[in-house]
């Protein structure tokens, strides 16, 4: 309900059709594993996520006949290693004999450290579909395609959207789904949506610039300390 289809989700969709494997590179935050779960499914297998501990490489994967398997590197990047590949070579050959699949999931600068050579199953680059359809896809989930839609329109969304990541746009949506929920007006919605959204930074501002004075010291003291600790 939330994917938004890349530019390469045809390339990945052949190559899992005729390889019943394929590996989704990529950098954090573009995708990878929203579109490796949605292949599968696509698929019309059961999705199953597999993360990597130096045991496994000394036996084989438990397959079940007809699944389909995510197969996350992300999360072990110190089993990224030749002996790694040749797990994951006898790992193709043995789903493909049992008509199951198999999607890995890896950094673009990390895969050649397992030494898999070029046809051992095909390689898709994903690039990061833009924030606001993300931030649309989202919203329409947990509220609705109307809902969704008007809120992309306003000009603020877009302008904070502009050239933002993909997990932005989700985390953006989230916050308009919180805010809606609130019995105030869609300009004070509005407002409070991109305040949050900004980590409150310009609210900050604006607080630290009216309490000028000294009976005011304590009070620009916490809001120094808010912006310290921004992120924590």
């Amino acid at each position: 309900a939330t994917f938004v289809d890349h530019p390469q989700v045809a390339e990945a969709v052949t190559a899992l059709q005729n390889q019943s494997a394929v590996a989704l590179l990529g950098s954090p935050g573009c995708g990878r594993r929203t579109t490796g779960t949605v292949l599968l499914a696509r698929r019309g297998v059961v999705v199953n996520r597999v993360v990597l501990d130096a045991e496994d490489l000394g036996r084989q994967l438990d397959i079940t006949p007809g699944h389909g398997y995510l197969l996350d590197l992300d999360e072990n990047r110190d089993q990224l290693t030749p002996k790694t590949g040749v797990w994951i070579g006898r790992l193709v050959a043995q789903l493909r004999s049992m008509n199951s699949c198999l999607v890995v999931r890896a950094h673009d600068r990390s895969w050649r450290a397992l030494g898999l050579s070029d046809d051992a199953l095909h390689i898709t680059h994903l690039t990061s579909p833009a924030a606001r359809p993300v931030f649309r896809r989202h919203l329409a989930a947990v509220t609705s395609e109307t809902v969704a839609e008007d809120w992309e329109q306003r000009e603020p969304i877009g302008h904070h959207l502009a050239g933002a990541a993909p997990p932005d746009g989700v985390r953006m949506a989230r916050i308009v789904a919180k805010t809606i929920a609130a019995r105030i007006s869609l300009d004070q919605q509005l407002d409070q949506v991109i305040s949050e959204y900004t980590n409150w930074a310009e609210r900050l501002t604006t607080w630290f610039q009216d309490t000028t004075g000294p009976e005011h010291g304590y009070k620009r003291a916490l809001l120094l300390a808010a912006d310290a600790l921004e992120g924590a």
